[in-house]
């Protein structure tokens, strides 16, 4: 059995709602809280993180990865991870984090709900009788 690169994609933690470690592309290591954590208060604070007529998604953006950042490996990059700090990120490093907060981004904009159907689906199909499916 051979060990996965150290650039290969993590694989994310069995349990959901558990912190993880996210490797960036410049080598900074985070850890991220679950966006199942995020609480109404939350979800409130990232929408008036925006400042124009409408929602910007970068604004967003920066406000979910100060809420979701909770540890860095890199004091030049102190926890939290306000516009400062942000700004002084690897593009790539800030990038890659835009796609480990997207559960977050969604479930703020309402593209998801929490618990996610997937979580908790019964595992035996329909029967015949309850769906209306008779093939005969």
């Amino acid at each position: 059995m051979t060990e996965p690169a150290d650039d290969a994609p993590r694989a994310r933690a069995a349990d959901p709602d558990a912190p993880r470690e996210v490797k960036l592309p410049s080598g900074l290591t985070v850890t991220l809280r679950s966006h199942r954590d995020l609480r109404r208060r939350d979800i409130h604070r990232v929408y008036g993180a925006v400042t124009g007529d409408g929602p910007s998604r970068i604004e967003m953006y920066d406000a979910l990865i100060e809420l979701l950042v909770t540890a860095s490996s890199d004091q030049r990059h102190p926890v939290p991870f306000t516009a400062d700090v942000l700004e002084a990120l690897d593009p790539d490093d800030y990038l890659a984090l835009w796609g480990e907060i997207q559960d977050a981004y969604n479930l703020v904009t309402g593209r998801s709900v929490l618990p996610r159907v997937d979580d908790h689906a019964d595992p035996t199909p329909p029967t015949t009788e309850s769906n209306d499916s008779d093939p005969g």
